[in-house]
């Protein structure tokens, strides 16, 4: 009996000692499932959130593509709003925003559809 009791302590700890570790060490990252829906490749996207310290350059989406782009999220953020933009012919930035407010509880992945509309470029999200 006291043999059944310590065993089944010592499997409560170890699952406890798990999720534990797993919480500690665990990364907050983001997934942008990326849909490039338009006829051209698009090279000049940029992504940002609130505190990060260098804007990101997403890679280059062909047309009629997808890509997966993960963002590991600085271990000091707490919240902010995550965007996307790019700079258009006349040197103004164009803004997206992703994610309009997020902690640093951990969003998993979100969908972005790039599309064109009257030659704009329109960035549409879904969680």
């Amino acid at each position: 009996m006291n043999r059944k009791l310590l065993g089944i302590i010592l499997c409560l700890l170890l699952i406890f000692c798990i999720i534990i570790g797993l919480n500690i060490f665990k990364k907050n990252t983001v997934t942008l499932v990326i849909t490039n829906e338009t006829n051209e490749d698009i090279d000049y996207l940029h992504l940002n959130y609130t505190g990060l310290k260098k804007d990101m350059d997403i890679p280059i989406i062909r047309q009629k593509d997808t890509i997966k782009f993960k963002v590991n999220i600085d271990e000091d953020f707490h919240e902010g709003s995550m965007k996307i933009y790019y700079i258009d012919d006349d040197g103004n930035q164009v803004d997206f925003y992703v994610i309009g407010y997020f902690e640093s509880a951990p969003i998993e992945k979100i969908k972005v559809t790039i599309s064109k509309e009257n030659s704009k470029l329109q960035i549409i999200t879904e969680e």
